[in-house]
């Protein structure tokens, strides 16, 4: 996963979090907002996405559901 802060909404930035393809493309994942660009807040927001990724994986395995 990487993260990008190149947006500003309101005079916070924007992370796009997200994934590189083999053609290199950049697929978005999920947005975050911070008002700063440092390791806490990228770790901050990456921890959030890592949990919520990983209770939609169970939720669906329970459920039966392909991924």
């Amino acid at each position: 996963m990487d993260a990008s802060y190149r947006l500003v909404l309101e005079g916070y930035g924007v992370f796009l979090f997200g994934a590189r393809a083999v053609d290199h493309k950049f697929h978005i994942i999920c947005m975050g907002v911070g008002s700063t660009e440092d390791t806490a807040a990228h770790r901050s927001m990456y921890e959030a996405v890592v949990t919520e990724v990983e209770r939609l994986e169970l939720d669906r395995t329970l459920r039966g559901i392909d991924i």
